[in-house]
């Protein structure tokens, strides 16, 4: 899949409409993969994005060392790998890649892992951790955007993809375009 450079004063956009993403860590040479629901943009300038973690979550402690993370958005066609990255831990699963039986592909700009097959690819610098009741906001500042073509201009373009709507627990929707 070709990607091209979304514009950082847009880049929050690929995740204005609440899509469930997959976040990508590395540390000291540990990585890992996590389904997020709780997400958001969170400033155009500079351009921020934040998630909810818990602090037992392999995850947490991998992104808190590194200081960055990615977040990478699904098509509908990857919800089996989504669900299957999001239920089992980095603790005890070696290669989340392999598990979910999707491809590893390096990042420009950090060392956390982007998902190939993913409809757009976000690296992000975390530059702030805040405690909110039993979570963590974690705040990233958007250093590079790519997305598919013909899926994202100034908005989403469903016609053809579908992102991945999380509603709790087992229940998942496909967002379109109306």
């Amino acid at each position: 899949m070709v990607k091209k450079e979304v514009p950082l004063k847009l880049a929050t956009r690929l995740i204005n409409h609440g899509p469930l993403v997959i976040v990508g860590s590395k540390y000291e040479g540990k990585e890992s993969l996590m389904t997020v629901a709780w997400i958001m943009p969170l400033s155009k300038q500079p351009p921020l994005a934040g998630f909810m973690i818990t602090k037992k979550r392999f995850s947490y402690g991998l992104i808190h060392g590194s200081q960055e993370f990615s977040i990478n958005i699904p098509d509908i066609a990857l919800l089996n790998a989504a669900i299957k990255v999001g239920t089992v831990s980095g603790r005890d699963v070696k290669d989340k890649f392999k598990e979910a039986a999707i491809t590893r592909e390096d990042a420009k700009f950090i060392g956390a892992p982007l998902i190939k097959e993913c409809l757009a690819q976000i690296e992000c610098k975390l530059i702030r951790e805040e405690e909110l009741g039993d979570h963590i906001l974690m705040v990233g500042e958007i250093l590079r955007a790519c997305v598919e073509e013909n899926v994202f201009t100034d908005h989403w373009l469903l016609e053809n993809h579908n992102t991945i709507a999380h509603f709790g627990g087992e229940w998942f929707g496909k967002t379109t375009n109306l």
